[in-house]
């Protein structure tokens, strides 16, 4: 239950960053939007190439005490679903 509740935070501070440093980007002119949609969308893309690299795996490993080198880091982990009610599929959702 500790990782977990340190990998929450760790992912809403993440969220935080994120979040902050696209509207300081958009009230200082560097960035042009349009809409809260695109607002949205940009906000994904960023969370999900953060969490697609080395560096964002490796800032929640170190949140809940891992220290994992960055080359030591699987970005494509596999799903191993074992055998019988529950298994989702393809996907953990």
């Amino acid at each position: 239950p500790k990782m977990r509740m340190d990998l929450r935070r760790a992912l809403i501070d993440l969220i935080d960053y994120h979040d902050e440093a696209l509207a300081e980007h958009f009230a200082e002119g560097k960035l042009a939007l349009e809409s809260y949609k695109e607002y949205i969308e940009l906000f994904a893309r960023s969370l999900k190439e953060t969490m697609e690299s080395r560096e964002g795996v490796s800032y929640l490993l170190r949140s809940v005490g891992f220290d994992v080198p960055a080359h030591e880091i699987n970005l494509e982990p596999k799903l191993r679903w074992k055998k019988g009610p529950g298994a989702f599929g393809a996907s953990l959702l």
